[in-house]
């Protein structure tokens, strides 16, 4: 009787336009809208781009679900080739929250990588973990040295978690930047510099000799969207005077935005499908070429979107809750929905026939174990920051 009724619930089918609804329910429900003439105070608040970020999260992992069902994902299909740009959104919050802080906070940098680092790898280190005992639990088994590998994080068992790889790398060249180059205008161009080599060395890098991907850097996603790290120190560094220029043109900067997005965005779903990131013959010829110009259409179509999401929160203050909360686990949510991604898909956590029941229960699952492994990561971070104060 549990099983055929526990069948029923996952084999469930209920419109998928149900889940766009909800999706813009969370985003507008609570926002507050300035009047003619009035501007929110604090438009890239922490609390409101957390909230953002929040929001974002749940969007990536639509994307990600999207990518997995591809023609089932019905009226959601469009998420798709959208994940870029909700990574290029936590990308540039990354990049202005440091330099804010930087001009903002006395001795910024003084123990910067003890408490930067530590907040991101210990999500990272273990999420890690409960991927490696999901696996065991499947049946996998690791011989000494790659058991080492998948838990030092240098051989990826999930592949979502390039994105912390990365930003704990472009935090360390933040600090050291920064500390060592006290004209700040200078050190902001290196920044830029070392942000372009690292995408440079990723497209050189493709796919791997098998498309396999297993090396840090090999794939697009360690590229596409690594500039807006930069954009959110340029615009953090000159925030007053962009305030001031944004106003003067508001609406028009904010139509042209809207406009640009979409007009980019079709651009560069044609690019992908005419060039393509994976043209390349392993080994034979890497299409170096196609990827440079998918990235040529796709890296502004990126910006000029987070543009327009900036000059949108000069008006629009998106919070309620539901996102404050989810602000609050984004790392964990990101780094572990990919468990019920696989899991859900192929019946190794249980299987899932419906497709919508496929993306509500991946997301219910995702954000039930983040909630968990948020309260043990503060638990460890706080241990751990303390006993260093100490």
């Amino acid at each position: 009787m549990y099983l055929s009724v526990f069948s029923s619930i996952t084999s469930f089918e209920f419109p998928l336009f149900l889940i766009l609804a909800a999706l813009i329910l969370l985003l507008f429900t609570g926002v507050k809208v300035s009047g003619i003439g009035q501007w929110q105070e604090e438009p890239l608040s922490l609390e409101t781009s957390k909230a953002i970020q929040g929001f974002c999260a749940v969007a990536i992992i639509i994307h990600h679900l999207s990518q997995a069902l591809e023609e089932r994902a019905g009226v959601l299909g469009f998420f798709s080739e959208l994940g870029v740009l909700f990574v290029g959104v936590f990308f540039f919050f990354s990049g202005y929250g440091l330099y804010t802080s930087l001009k903002t906070k006395e001795n910024y940098l003084k123990g910067f990588l003890r408490k930067r680092l530590v907040t991101i790898l210990i999500p990272f280190y273990v999420c890690i973990l409960v991927f490696v005992a999901a696996a065991c639990i499947s049946g996998m088994k690791f011989k000494g040295l790659e058991l080492l590998a998948v838990i030092s994080g240098w051989t990826l068992l999930n592949s979502h978690m390039w994105y912390i790889v990365e930003i704990a790398i472009l935090y360390l060249a933040f600090f050291f930047i920064y500390k060592f180059i006290k004209n700040r205008t200078v050190a902001t161009a290196v920044m830029a510099v070392f942000v372009l080599l690292m995408m440079t060395g990723s497209l050189l890098l493709a796919h791997g000799e098998d498309y396999s991907c297993r090396y840090w850097f090999q794939g697009e996603w360690w590229y596409n969207s690594s500039f807006l790290f930069v954009l959110g120190i340029i615009v953090s560094k000159h925030s007053e005077t962009l305030r001031k220029i944004a106003r003067k043109g508001y609406y028009i900067f904010l139509t042209a935005t809207a406009v640009l997005t979409g007009l980019l965005g079709i651009q560069t779903s044609y690019a992908l499908a005419t060039w393509s990131y994976w043209s390349e013959i392993p080994g034979v010829d890497p299409a170096y070429g196609d990827k440079f110009h998918c990235l040529l259409y796709q890296l502004p179509w990126i910006i000029v979107f987070v543009c327009f999401l900036i000059l949108l929160m000069m008006k629009v203050r998106f919070g309620n809750p539901v996102l404050k909360f989810l602000g609050s686990i984004a790392i964990e949510l990101y780094l572990i929905h990919n468990l019920f991604l696989i899991g859900l898909a192929d019946g190794s956590v249980f299987p899932v026939r419906s497709a919508s029941m496929y993306i509500l229960l991946t997301i219910l699952l995702s954000v039930g174990l983040a909630t968990v492994l948020h309260g043990l990561d503060k638990y460890i971070i706080k241990l751990l920051l303390k006993k260093k104060e100490s």
